[in-house]
């Protein structure tokens, strides 16, 4: 147990710091660590310390954030295998491969799956009262139905993720849906993107001051 232990710390390790490395643009040093979990957790047997499906979603998320979809896909596809051990252990994570997958097979204008995928990992999130996943799966499928020029829903998702984001109290949810409305509604286009500009002006001043006091 001490063993299956210390992997599992170097695994979340490992994975932490190529989620930090993606979210700061360095894709080559995120895909690297994230290689690196996926090494360590072939070495972990019990089933309940399977984390092979964050690392796939991880790393397709770091060939999503480059716009390379066709990369994307296959880490998600692989991911979404391992489907029974998830549904049991990490359905989040089951419920992010959903979307994931959705989103980019969307980016490529493939039509497989859609929107099914988004509304499957929608009902996932809502049962499982992740609010900012609920907001991503709304915005998404705001953006597939804008796409095929049904406006009506296209509002109906993009205005109930702006209430669960308002609602979550969380500036960084408001954000997300925010920069949606201002697609959908572009008559208050202008509107929404003020409220944007204040509240990112905002978080940005309270990050600095984090920063500041380290």
């Amino acid at each position: 147990i001490k063993e299956v232990k210390a992997f599992d710390l170097e695994y979340e390790s490992y994975s932490l710091l190529g989620i930090v490395y993606n979210e700061l643009g360095e894709s080559d040093k995120a895909i690297e660590y994230q290689n690196k979990a996926l090494a360590i957790d072939a070495k972990t047997i019990p089933v309940e310390f399977q984390s092979k499906a964050t690392s796939l979603n991880n790393l397709g998320m770091v060939y999503q954030n480059l716009n390379e979809n066709k990369k994307a896909i296959p880490y998600f596809q692989k991911g979404l295998g391992l489907k029974k051990e998830l549904i049991l252990y990490k359905p989040s994570v089951y419920a992010m491969l959903l979307d994931n997958l959705g989103y980019s097979r969307f980016k490529l204008n493939e039509s497989n799956g859609l929107p099914g995928l988004f509304y499957e990992s929608l009902k996932l999130r809502d049962s499982l009262q992740l609010t900012t996943g609920v907001i991503i799966s709304k915005i998404h499928l705001s953006e597939y139905f804008a796409s095929k020029n049904d406006i009506v829903k296209a509002a109906q998702f993009s205005n109930e993720a702006i209430v669960t984001a308002r609602k979550s109290k969380n500036a960084r949810n408001v954000l997300l849906a925010l920069r949606q409305l201002a697609v959908i509604e572009p008559v208050k286009a202008a509107v929404y993107n003020k409220e944007y500009i204040q509240i990112n002006d905002s978080l940005q001043k309270a990050d600095r001051n984090i920063a500041d006091k380290f």
